[in-house]
């Protein structure tokens, strides 16, 4: 599957109002996470179908959106659900528990890779969200730390040779606890 590009979406918004009311899908609620946009879809099989017949499901879906080029290029995106194991992990909690409801409900249970990449989305979500203790040693892309102080919502570490960064939110998640 490759990206749609088309000068009918100028701006971000336009392509989130195709993504969301144009293109035939049924969307229960989306959001923005940088360029990716997030919704929960429905499809209902028709009532001939083998396995599933009238069966409405829910699922998380995933669009990958780009601006190309400049001026007159617009807006592309590229689509793809859960089933297809997404490694994108910033999708909402809320969204999987929302969609692990509906299954519940009406008896049916994660497609393809569904179940494997929402653990994992679970898991990206605990590790961004874990406290680090002050004078805790840690590791980020190869270089060691330590956590010095906890101010504005960033930690604030110090490398070997005496430097204070600050540690992204996103970072958090990357980061590996020395022992």
């Amino acid at each position: 599957m490759g990206w749609l590009f088309s000068s009918r979406w100028m701006k971000r918004e336009e392509l989130r109002e195709h993504l969301m009311n144009g293109n035939g899908v049924k969307n229960i609620k989306s959001c923005w996470k940088g360029n990716n946009l997030w919704s929960i879809g429905e499809y209902t099989y028709p009532a001939d179908h083998a396995e599933r017949p009238g069966l409405t499901i829910r699922y998380v879906a995933l669009y990958l959106c780009a601006k190309h080029g400049k001026g007159m290029d617009g807006w592309g995106y590229k689509s793809m659900d859960e089933s297809a194991g997404p490694y994108h992990l910033n999708c909402p909690i809320g969204y999987i528990e929302m969609v692990e409801a509906h299954e519940k409900e009406h008896g049916y249970g994660p497609i393809g890779y569904a179940a494997e990449w929402r653990q994992s989305v679970r898991e990206a979500h605990a590790k961004a969200s874990r406290k680090l203790p002050i004078g805790t040693k840690i590791k980020l892309y190869g270089t060691e730390y330590e956590v010095r102080t906890f101010v504005k919502g960033r930690y604030r570490v110090l490398d070997k040779a005496g430097n204070i960064w600050a540690l992204k939110k996103s970072q958090v998640a990357q980061v590996e606890i020395q022992a």
